[in-house]
């Protein structure tokens, strides 16, 4: 599994888990695959998903019910989250019993993104003191329903303006 998975808002996450069992003769007949979810920094997990040999189980109640589907073939299987919201950027455990073969689980932490809208730029409609010694505020810009919280770098003459102590975005 991966460490990390990265998905824009209301985009597809699938998230892989690839198995082997070593040291033994055959495979094994039977392997169960669970999946869990876990909010980073909490310690509670909690099952979204189920199978061995005879069934499939989506489990009922989450946040998760009717929106993940999950395949698997002989090397793996895989969780498909539909629509990922913000909320889902949590921690996704796949876990694989071998039963006699041994069993393993891993993890990994789903980022979710979303591209703010366009800046809104202001100019400040009083005009820029030339008396004042002290720099003067020329414009506000806001970036909006951006997540994270978008960055916004302010430009003079193509070069980046860098924060000082106790004033910002003034050239040096």
């Amino acid at each position: 599994m991966n460490d990390n998975l990265e998905v824009y808002l209301g985009d597809p996450a699938e998230i892989p888990c690839q198995y082997s069992f070593t040291g033994v003769d055959e495979e094994p007949s039977r392997v169960m695959i669970q999946w869990f979810v876990r909010a980073a920094g909490n310690g509670l997990r909690m099952r979204i998903f189920y199978s061995d040999v005879s069934q499939q189980i989506i489990d009922n109640n989450t946040d998760y019910s009717g929106r993940i589907e999950v395949t698997s073939d002989q090397r793996g299987t895989t969780l498909l989250i539909q629509n990922v919201q913000l909320s889902d950027e949590k921690e996704f455990f796949c876990q694989v019993n071998g039963l006699a073969a041994g069993n393993a689980e891993r993890k990994t932490h789903l980022r979710v993104f979303a591209p703010p809208e366009a800046p809104v730029i202001e100019a400040v409609p009083t005009g820029i003191s030339v008396t004042n010694t002290m720099p003067s505020k020329v414009a506000s810009c806001e970036a909006r329903n951006g997540f994270p919280k978008p960055n916004i770098t302010w430009y003079r003459n193509d070069e980046p303006l860098v924060p000082t102590a106790g004033r910002k975005y003034y050239p040096l």
